[in-house]
């Protein structure tokens, strides 16, 4: 699912969304995704699980 211009996640790695941000589990750890205005509404309306820390 696309977070911004030039990044795309996979929805099952996604532990996390806060500030404009997507936290992603990523090897031994996690990694912070930029999420742009433009990708939020779908990407949020994609994981109506996901809370906003």
């Amino acid at each position: 699912m696309h977070t911004h211009r030039s990044w795309a996640v996979n929805t099952r790695h996604v532990v996390a969304y806060h500030r404009g941000r997507v936290m992603v589990r990523y090897r031994e750890g996690t990694q912070e995704i930029p999420l742009s205005d433009k990708w939020r509404e779908s990407f949020l309306s994609g994981l109506p699980n996901l809370r906003a820390d």
